[in-house]
């Protein structure tokens, strides 16, 4: 359920998507035509005007997230195109993937990335399972939809990338307090002006994929930050087409070494 105070002025359906991105304008919608919206106490049905100091309550916004894998240790979802993974965006409204689950994420996705997600469920397992991703035990391969035609339909990318206040930037060689960064890509499928690629992270900096994809340039459609926000416009995405869609596990731990066996897969929104 969604309960605030509107701190503007403007349609119902306008603040909600501003408010709580996660949402569509069809699950809005939907919810209206549900009556499932209250304003002030009272239902409605259509897409009325707000005024700042209103409450608005939200019921059955939350989705069901798409379970991959659960046993008494951890717990593999599909992140939904616009959650966080934890709440660490005090500017956040909505739910992030930790509260949704009540469980702890052992690595992070951007909020407008999709795809899967491994929480432990307890700090024991969550202490493990750092120790894994931080030694490179844990591939993880994402599918993107890209700008343009590569002329190398496979090929490793090292480069530098420097973080910055909330944006990285990606050189071709050392730079002062950069670090070197490894991206591998296949092309899987190719249109005129658009191709599908799988990206393996060797590699796993902040942005890494997005930046270094546009630095070479090939942008991932529908990311407005480092990508051509013409082009995003042109392809009428407002979908940040990128997916972590699969992980294989090369785990040590005693505890956990029975994952091993497993192969986590998931399917992206965007080509739907």
């Amino acid at each position: 359920m969604i309960d605030f105070i509107s701190k503007e002025d403007g349609s119902l359906t306008k603040i909600l998507l501003k408010n709580y991105p996660q949402l569509t304008f069809g699950e809005v919608k939907g919810l209206l035509r549900k009556k499932d919206i209250k304003i002030n106490g009272k239902r409605v049905n259509s897409d009325v005007e707000i005024s700042s100091g209103d409450e608005i309550i939200v019921y059955n916004k939350d989705k069901q997230l798409n379970v991959i894998y659960e046993d008494n240790n951890v717990l593999v979802v599909h992140k939904p195109f616009g959650v966080e993974t934890t709440k660490v965006d005090k500017t956040y409204k909505g739910e992030s993937l930790e509260e949704m689950t009540n469980a702890f994420a052992c690595h992070r996705l951007d909020m407008n990335t999709e795809g899967l997600i491994i929480l432990a469920k307890n700090q024991f397992i969550l202490k493990e399972m750092f120790k894994e991703f931080k030694e490179g035990n844990v591939n993880k391969f994402y599918l993107a939809r890209v700008k343009g035609v590569l002329k190398d339909k496979e090929k490793t990318l090292s480069s530098y990338l420097v973080k910055g206040d909330g944006q990285v930037k990606v050189y071709g060689e050392k730079v002062k307090d950069s670090v070197k960064i490894i991206t591998k890509y296949k092309v899987l499928q190719e249109e005129v002006d658009e191709s599908l690629l799988e990206v393996e992270l060797i590699t796993g900096k902040t942005h890494q994929i997005r930046a270094h994809l546009s630095f070479i340039g090939h942008p991932v459609i529908g990311d407005n930050k480092y990508g051509d926000k013409d082009f995003n416009k042109l392809k009428g995405n407002k979908k940040q087409c990128l997916c972590s869609y699969k992980m294989t596990l090369n785990l040590k731990s005693d505890v956990l070494k029975y994952l091993n066996v497993l192969e986590f897969k998931t399917k992206p929104t965007f080509n739907k």
